[in-house]
Order: C-alpha cells, then structure tokens, then sequence
C-alpha cells in the first residue's frame, strides 16, 4: 500500500493538484496541515481517493482535527502537525510518546517544513517537508510504502 503524505502546502494549489496527478495509484493521501482550505477543495476534486486532513497552527477556523490515528496496511499511523509536541525544538520524544500510547508505530508531523525521517523505539518519525517553502531540504513529500510488515519511508523532492 502506497500512501502520499503531504505538509505544509501554504496555498500551493498547482503543487498538490499536480502531484495528484501524476499519481493516480495512490489512493490515500494523509495532510498534515497548513493548508487546509486547498486540501478540503482537492478532496473534492478528487472523490477517488481516500483523504485524512490534521489542522495546523495556521488553519484558522479549521473543521478538522489536531490529530487523529489512521490504519492503514496493518501499521497505526498518528498524524498530527506537530506544532503541539513542540517538534521544532529538534526534541521528538513528546511526539514518539504521544505516538506510542496510541499504540501507533508511525508517527507523521509537518511545521519545521524540513523533511526527515526517524526511528526510535520501535516508531517512526516521518516529516514530508513543505510543499511550498523549505528550510534544510529540498520541498517534497513523502511517499509511504506499507506492506503489513515492512515500513518504507520515501522522502520525494520536487523538480
């Protein structure tokens, strides 16, 4: 199961709707805030697929959740912005915690816009980056590989 995870967009439109498209096997997208409104207008676009939105600090008036669990090819996913755990402190572990008392073994979060992937104490830390502004990578996403076991993180930049 392939699963596109986006952050950060900031109102590029264009970027997720492109990405969309040139991925019309991914079935389920997981955004984890910060443009919330544009991701709302593409779920609509796209009734194909399968969307699970997390507000962001700058989703003001947001009708979505601050975090939510999504299962997913046989892992729990925590998906959250990040903003609450205090991420950019570079400090994860309010995050894994928080992650594993779910009893999650993916933890998904945006806000620094620097896209990364970790792993400690059986979770997984997994940051897409910004669609729209990048500080220390490359703007991108990430592409999520589950097989029921296995977890395959792939960081995607943007041409």
């Amino acid at each position: 199961m392939k699963i596109m995870v986006l952050s950060d967009s900031h109102g590029a439109f264009g970027a997720v709707e492109e990405l969309l498209e040139q991925n019309p096997g991914i079935g389920t997208v997981i955004f984890l805030g910060d443009g919330l409104a544009e991701m709302e207008d593409l779920k609509n676009i796209h009734p194909e697929k399968t969307f699970y939105l997390v507000a962001g600090n700058c989703d003001f008036s947001a009708d979505a959740p601050a975090e939510r669990v999504v299962e997913a090819g046989g892992h729990r996913i925590f998906c959250t912005h990040g903003h609450h755990y205090g991420v950019k402190s570079g400090d994860l572990t309010p995050l894994r915690r928080a992650a594993a008392r779910q009893g999650c073994d993916i933890a998904l979060y945006g806000h620094t816009h620097e896209a990364r992937v970790d792993y400690d104490h059986g979770v997984y830390l997994c940051n897409p980056g910004s669609l729209r502004y990048a500080y220390g990578s490359a703007k991108g996403w990430l592409e999520l590989n589950l097989d029921g076991r296995n977890v395959a993180p792939i960081l995607v930049p943007l041409e």
